[in-house]
């Protein structure tokens, strides 16, 4: 026999995984580094090499480690990680193809995601054996190349390794996005900006606790299962869900507070209480807050009932145009004691106004600016229910008389005090007189008086606005009604003198005669002008009881002037009125000893007129105005009445808007320049210019018809006195185009009031000033008056400018008040008589006087 041998090569056999799992301790949700454990700890119990246990061939190997070839967690579970001998590494993504070796004494855990609970995603693994020798930490290996099971290092079957995360308790959160409100004592008010979240409430109930210092908290439960307590207290609790309760919290009047009897700080405090639902840890809590502030009601203020009056100007007046300055509504309501005092409010930091709830509109149209005068608007339609048109102290009015209208409009507007806690300025409201309101519970009516005094025609309505002793009566006259007076029947010198407002024996001082039984006409209320204004009247006075001293005379301010004595006479008196002072007017006439022939006064065209116009002035330079004091000397008839007078003047590099309209080849007086007394029924020189805007596009060019006939007069001399090389066209000055509106403005220039600024356009492009400036004017004063023979009326040339009288309501702002001419007196008006047969006429050399004050 032969004996057949054959060897066995031992060859290795890969290891087997003997289970499936394998399991990390677990840890705490929010576990910021934990411990993790070694690959050979974790997975060694389930490692078997048996199979390589063969007696006299091979033996079995330990476990030399693990390959990682699944990773199944995501960024928002947690991270499996490796300790790589210097700091902790990420696994990352692997797969068979990608596998991660891990030796035996490395180690593995897994850090969880904030706030992430539950059990870890499995990292799957292989097993190796030492057959191939020591392996190396973090290589990557490719599995599908070298194969697993059979004779490999890598076991065929994987093991799934986890680890239980056990939940924490997370604490809730407030968020208060109101960080302060503010309320009316005894007004509740919502809460609003608040609400509650709980990452591991989920569907669990939490509690809200609500409190107030010093208030009351209700919140209402808006038809869900949320268990309530405590609403109308300073302590609200509320149970229920996170959803639910954000619900009501976000509800419209969801919680509301309510201070009934504290004025001042408070905190509405809002905590929140998990219950300790979210897991291990216990309850936790969050807390904010908003500050409440409690103020006290608002107290209406309290309107007083007042005798309301204001002057405007006189008949059939054209709109407001842009520079108007009406009437400040500062001049209807004062707080607490300034200005008109008619209104009180005892809130702390209290401001006025009105609400206009009424006009009398039969005699004009009313308009109202909310900017200064820049632009007006029709105040149309106002009442007391729900279109109340409300204005502040700055705002401004301005009456639009009809040719019909009378001396006086009793109830020309009804108004409210208006506080300006509730309602917007220049818009229409309902009226609400609650306790608490914007509006005072009391209205008040203003009377205006448009045309007390007038350019001509002064008694066509009768006597409205004049008070009599007797005697006094509207007639037919030349042109319309005149005003007379009789002495029939009439007073003794001390009882005109009282009516009149006389010192004792002022009559008989005055006129150099001692009357014997006499009447007096005075006007119903006295009138404040702000400008320098001549007062200017025509007369008669018939007389026919030769042998007597029969006489008539004027009372201005006090000051008796004779009008004629003893013989009939006519005439115009005229006297200047200086600057922010009130005009009282009487008349008188009177027997002396016999009565038996009674004389008559006769007076009417009773006359307001603004001393000095306020010229147009041109920056030629474009270096802004330069004006120059009434101190310089310069005389030019500023008045237009034929007399120069001393003035301030423009200085270098500025011109006046001017036209030669009499075609002599120079300025003569401020008729010929651009001013109210350039035509006739112009409040400013802004409304003139504004005039001759007559294509109405905003501006004066050459577009427009009178572009051609304006001047620019630079004063090269500065002498007040124009030469013909010294004036120019618009185009010949380089004048393009000038602004036809304007602003109103409050300056003064060397003692010249800067009344409104336009500009003007130049030929280059260029923007210059333009302004409306009124001069600081001394008047000229003329000598004795003339008297002439009474002759029938041919009419009182020269533009009325009653409208300039600025004692509220109407026109531009007034002028600087001028000097006083040093000793100049009423009785320098001195009249001669003569035969009185018809209606007065004005003399051309009727001179002007100032009534000192």
């Amino acid at each position: 026999t032969i004996a057949l041998t054959q060897t066995v090569t031992a060859v290795n056999d890969a290891p087997v995984a003997t289970g499936s799992t394998a399991t990390l301790d677990a840890i705490a949700e929010d576990a910021a580094s934990p411990a993790g454990a070694t690959v050979s700890s974790l997975f060694g119990a389930l490692f078997s090499d048996a199979a390589d246990a063969v007696s006299g061939g091979s033996s079995s190997h330990a476990l030399a480690g693990v390959a990682i070839v699944g990773n199944a967690a995501t960024a928002a579970q947690g991270v499996w990680q490796y300790w790589d001998g210097t700091g902790w590494r990420a696994v990352g993504s692997v797969s068979d193809g990608a596998a991660l070796i891990m030796t035996a004494t490395d180690i593995l855990r897994f850090v969880p995601a904030a706030d992430w609970n539950g059990t870890a995603p499995a990292l799957t693994v292989r097993l190796i054996d030492g057959s191939g020798g020591a392996v190396a930490s973090g290589v990557v290996v490719d599995l599908t190349a070298t194969g697993v099971g059979g004779a490999t290092a890598y076991s065929a079957a994987t093991v799934a390794l986890t680890q239980e995360v056990t939940p924490v308790n997370d604490a809730p959160a407030v968020a208060a996005t109101t960080a302060s409100l503010t309320t009316v004592k005894g007004v509740a008010v919502a809460v609003t900006g608040l609400s509650v979240s709980d990452i591991d409430a989920g569907s669990a109930p939490v509690l809200v606790t609500l409190t107030a210092g010093h208030g009351t908290l209700t919140l209402a439960d808006g038809g869900t299962d949320a268990v309530i307590t405590g609403n109308g207290t300073g302590t609200v609790t509320v149970r229920a869900t996170v959803a639910i309760i954000n619900g009501l919290l976000a509800a419209t009047d969801g919680l509301q507070y309510t201070a009934a009897s504290y004025t001042g700080a408070d905190t509405v405090t809002v905590t929140v209480d998990d219950q300790g639902g979210g897991g291990a840890g216990g309850a936790l809590t969050a807390t904010a807050t908003v500050a409440m502030t409690v103020v006290p009601p608002n107290a209406s203020p309290v309107l007083l009932d007042t005798a309301l009056a204001i002057f405007t100007a006189a008949e059939a007046s054209a709109a407001p145009t842009a520079g108007t300055a009406g009437i400040a509504v500062s001049a209807l309501v004062g707080l607490n004691g300034a200005g008109a005092a008619n209104v009180t409010d005892g809130d702390s930091g209290a401001v006025t106004g009105i609400a206009l709830v009424g006009t009398h509109e039969t005699y004009g149209r009313w308009w109202f600016s909310t900017d200064g005068g820049a632009n007006w608007a029709l105040v149309g339609t106002v009442n007391d229910t729900d279109a109340a048109l409300l204005l502040r102290p700055a705002d401004r009015l301005y009456f639009q008389p009809n040719a019909a209208v009378p001396e006086t409009v009793s109830g020309a507007l009804t108004i409210r005090a208006w506080d300006q806690t509730d309602g917007a300025y220049g818009t229409k409201a309902a009226v609400s007189t609650a306790a608490g309101s914007a509006l005072s519970g009391e209205t008040d009516t203003v009377t205006l008086h448009p045309a007390v005094l007038v350019s001509n025609g002064s008694f066509d309505h009768g006597l409205t606005g004049w008070l009599s002793t007797g005697g006094a009566s509207a007639t037919t006259g030349g042109d319309g009604h005149q005003g007379t007076l009789t002495s029939m029947a009439g007073k003794t010198a001390g009882e005109l003198e009282t009516y009149l407002g006389l010192s004792t024996g002022a009559i008989a001082a005055a006129v150099g005669a001692t009357p014997s039984a006499g009447h007096a006409m005075k006007l119903g209320s006295a009138i404040t002008v702000t400008q320098d204004t001549t007062l200017s009247f025509d007369w008669s006075f018939a007389f026919n009881d030769t042998g007597y001293f029969d006489f008539g005379f004027v009372s201005v301010n006090g000051t008796v002037t004779l009008l004629a004595k003893a013989a009939s006479a006519s005439g115009t008196f005229h006297v200047v009125i200086p600057a922010n002072t009130t005009v009282s007017l009487g008349f008188g006439v009177s027997d002396t000893t016999d009565n038996s022939v009674n004389p008559v006064l006769t007076v009417d065209n009773i006359r307001l007129t603004t001393v000095a116009s306020d010229p147009i002035v041109l920056d030629m330079t474009g270096h802004g105005l330069s004006l120059r004091p009434l101190s310089d000397g310069v005389r030019f008839d500023v008045t237009g009445d034929g007399v120069a007078d001393q003035t301030g003047w423009i200085g270098s590099g500025n011109a006046l808007l001017a036209r030669d309209t009499n075609h002599d080849g120079r300025i003569g007086d401020a008729r010929e320049l651009v001013s109210e007394k350039f035509g006739t029924g112009f409040n400013s020189s802004l409304e003139a210019l504004a005039s001759l805007d007559g294509n109405h596009d905003g501006r004066i060019d050459a577009a427009d018809a009178d572009y051609g006939t304006l001047l620019a007069w630079q004063d090269a001399d500065g002498d007040g006195v124009s030469r013909p090389d010294e004036l120019k066209t618009l185009a010949q000055a380089g004048i393009a185009s000038i602004t036809a509106t304007a602003t109103p403005a409050e300056a003064s220039v060397a003692g010249n009031r800067v009344l409104g600024t336009t500009g003007m356009t130049m030929a280059d492009g260029a923007r210059h000033e333009v302004a409306g400036v009124s001069f600081d004017v001394k008047a000229g004063v003329g000598g004795v008056v003339q008297s002439h023979p009474a002759i029938p009326d041919t009419g009182i040339g020269g533009p009325d400018f009653a409208a300039m009288l600025r004692t509220t309501l109407g026109t531009p702002h007034p002028a600087a008040p001028p000097q006083d001419p040093a000793g100049a007196e009423v009785s320098a008006w001195i009249a001669d008589t003569h035969a009185s047969t018809a209606h007065p006429h004005q003399s051309d050399g009727s001179p002007i006087a100032y009534l000192s004050h």
